[in-house]
């Protein structure tokens, strides 16, 4: 194996790349411990790390905590998105609802971003699609 190509970063990692989830569907994903997201997980678990530590920290808070964390550094836009059959507009506020109303949807987006052959895959061919 050679380590440069496994686990070198790639731009693709912080700029994303499109991943079709179903004929109507594309989501923009980057990794999920690039430096963006790193950095917005630290700011907005801080105030919350002793919660988080001692593992009291409330289900709900730590859902929305993620789902603003993940906003424009995992999950950088979508098309084709629907919620009850009406399409839903890619705003920043828009994907932290989203992402915090819909826990499911919140990790199979965390699922894609963890996933670095997607990453690799964009590198190999530089189409910046999956």
């Amino acid at each position: 194996m050679e380590l440069s190509k496994v686990f070198s970063e790639h731009q693709s990692e912080v700029d994303g790349v499109d991943v079709p989830v179903d004929s109507d569907t594309v989501l923009r994903i980057a990794a999920w411990m690039n430096p963006k997201h790193a950095e917005a997980f630290r700011k907005v678990f801080r105030p919350y790390q002793f919660a988080l530590r001692a593992g009291t920290m409330d289900d709900d808070i730590a859902g929305k905590l993620m789902s603003e964390a993940m906003v424009g550094t995992v999950l950088l836009r979508w098309s084709g998105l629907k919620e009850n059959g009406e399409a839903i507009e890619w705003t920043t506020d828009n994907a932290k609802r989203i992402l915090s109303a819909w826990p499911k949807f919140r990790a199979f987006v965390q699922d894609l971003a963890e996933q670095r052959a997607l990453f690799q895959a964009e590198q190999e061919d530089g189409s910046g699609k999956y």
